[in-house]
């Protein structure tokens, strides 16, 4: 389970969210913090609407991977990034307006910055907004 310990800005329905992990230390004492700042510092440069809502969490237990942060939106697929470092801040915003844009949340590997190509670790379903239609499921057939 993570555990939000900072927001940057008030939630609001449907945003997309971008958690990262601060705990991570793989290459040094404080790599995740510095991811933090630096991703918040690129987002108070953007000033968009469209930007990610920015959280701090405290491991996702992804730390062989190195720095890690995870991407989310009502409906969509999430993602887990793993080897990130905080001079890959910019590039981590720009895929989060890129998985902002998709209806799914998908971002092909050539839609993402180039050094974020390889950097997705998984996926995994994220509920809807309420009343919406989760981009994940299937369609089922009701059993009769």
């Amino acid at each position: 389970m993570f555990k939000s310990v900072e927001t940057s800005k008030v939630s609001e329905a449907g945003q997309t969210r971008l958690y990262v992990c601060t705990s991570c230390k793989k290459t040094g004492e404080g790599d995740g913090e510095r991811l933090y700042a630096a991703a918040r510092a690129c987002l108070e440069g953007a000033g968009s609407d469209a930007a990610p809502e920015l959280h701090a969490v405290t491991c996702f237990g992804n730390c062989e991977q190195g720095c890690s942060a995870a991407i989310a939106g009502p409906g969509k697929w999430g993602y887990l990034l793993g080897g990130l470092t905080p001079e890959l801040a910019g590039d981590l915003i720009t895929y989060a307006g890129a998985y902002a844009a998709s209806p799914t949340g998908t971002v092909l590997r050539r839609a993402r910055p180039a050094s974020l190509e390889r950097a997705l670790i998984s996926r995994f379903p994220v509920p809807a907004a309420k009343g919406g239609e989760e981009a994940f499921l299937k369609p089922t057939v009701a059993a009769s």
